[in-house]
């Protein structure tokens, strides 16, 4: 079968649905529709002739209006917009894809529940306190809804006050329970760019693809909710990414910042970060946590580098990279876990 009469094929059954096809039609439709002669210079099978060419541009034109599902931007307020799709995606059940594509106003704030997200040519620009809620976990361990979404987040952008200026208590990501999750995260202008903030379930076992992180704090960590049945931030893997301060020097906490807790059992524990790039922040990290593991870091900040407290221990850094003087300080750290926080394989200064 010829390219071209495999591609009329193929636009046949991505028509109905098939993606497979679907991607290989894509990728033959602008060609074939460029060259008219190639209908002509085709070997048809016995008793057959080329389609209509008008009849096959208007298919190309209803899979280019129908595209794949991705969700334009109105250019007003689109927070209804976004809602209705989210709501939309949802009920599809744990195969629904919430497609964004282009630049969104937004006016209050959007919450993921049970569906993927597919946004990485997305962003949003918006004036509510807190950009997106990630709330994922279905409240039951059945096997068919639980947890293992995919989320490639659009980039979330406070515009509600002066660039890299953020009012208090503003956060772009806000995860609150989320298990067994990809997901990508790049926030800009925030008081707490991405904050984990476990309840239900709990926020573990995910792994978060960090794009770039802006804000006051640029990623913190929440303690276990000691009394109730609100889970952990615990088992979680960063990869890579951004840790941005703040345009004013005196206005940058922390680029990680691990909560403490009122007993050991409740703090975040066993979070792992690969190849971080922190720069400006006062404290790299600043953690009341424990088993957490940080390889090879780029920290370009003011010391001390790392500032541990409360119950934290068998915290380790492994290798990387610091452009100011670089310390431990665990005088906040209880008696009995002091010592217990290190660097192993060395560290360049």
């Amino acid at each position: 079968m010829s390219n071209t009469l495999k591609a009329y094929d193929m636009l046949g059954l991505a028509d109905e649905g098939n993606p497979t096809c679907k991607e290989w039609a894509d990728g033959m439709r602008t060609a074939m529709l460029s060259n008219r002669n190639l209908i002509t210079d085709v070997d048809w099978p016995a008793g057959g002739s080329p389609p209509d060419l008008a009849d096959l541009e208007a298919r190309v034109a209803a899979l280019e209006a129908a595209g794949s599902g991705w969700l334009q931007p109105t250019g007003g307020d689109d927070t209804a917009l976004l809602q209705a799709a989210i709501v939309e995606e949802e009920a599809k059940g744990w195969g629904g894809v919430l497609r964004l594509q282009g630049v969104f106003k937004v006016s209050d704030t959007l919450t993921i529940r049970r569906c993927h997200v597919d946004a990485a040519h997305a962003r949003l620009e918006t004036t509510a306190p807190v950009g997106i809620i990630v709330d994922t976990f279905p409240g039951s361990y059945d096997r068919y809804t639980y947890g293992s979404y995919q989320l490639a987040l659009p980039r979330v952008i406070n515009v509600a006050s002066e660039y890299w200026v953020p009012a208090a208590e503003t956060v772009g990501i806000k995860v609150v329970s989320s298990n067994f999750s990809l997901i990508t995260v790049d926030a800009d202008s925030w008081d707490v760019a991405l904050l984990l903030a476990p309840e239900s379930s709990g926020v573990a076992y995910n792994t978060f693809h960090v794009k770039r992180l802006t804000g006051r704090v640029a990623c913190r960590l929440m303690p276990r909710h000691s009394g109730d049945v609100f889970g952990w931030a615990n088992q979680n893997t960063f990869i890579g990414g951004s840790y941005a301060w703040l345009r004013d020097p005196t206005d940058r906490e922390h680029a990680i910042h691990i909560g403490s807790a009122p007993d050991v059992k409740s703090i975040p524990n066993n979070n792992v970060w690969v190849n971080p790039s922190v720069e400006g922040f006062d404290v790299a990290i600043d953690s009341g946590g424990s088993h957490d593991v940080f390889i090879a870091p780029r920290l370009e900040t003011v010391s001390p580098t790392f500032r541990f407290r409360g119950y934290a221990h068998n915290n380790i850094v492994v290798g990387g990279y610091g452009a100011q003087n670089w310390d431990i300080d665990e005088s906040a750290v209880l008696p009995q876990y002091r010592g217990l926080n290190g660097f192993v394989n060395g560290w360049t200064v």
